[in-house]
């Protein structure tokens, strides 16, 4: 896996990262055990990078990934990225609260 400079950060995230959209069982529900294989396969082959929204199957997404970070030990092996300002089809709120 190829990794790169976040900006000015000093962390480097891996050139390909996972898309937590399909977590939030946005494009159909995922079978059982079916969304852990995925994030720790990714894991495995050094993806560090992962991104959700609570946009994503009204927050499922970031539900799922916390719970499987947590049940694997992976926290600390990723970054995770979350959008901010969509939480819902017409639901904007860019606040921090939100």
């Amino acid at each position: 896996m190829q990794y790169r400079q976040l900006g000015r950060t000093g962390l480097k995230v891996s050139a390909l990262s996972l898309g937590g959209v399909a977590l939030g069982d946005m494009y159909g529900k995922l079978g059982p055990g079916e969304a852990a294989a995925c994030v720790t396969r990714a894991i495995e082959l050094g993806i560090n990078f992962i991104d959700t929204s609570p946009y994503y199957g009204a927050s499922r997404s970031e539900s799922v990934l916390g719970e499987i970070l947590e049940a694997g030990g992976f926290r600390q092996k990723i970054l995770l990225c979350s959008k901010a300002g969509r939480n819902g089809l017409a639901d904007f709120d860019f606040t921090p609260a939100a």
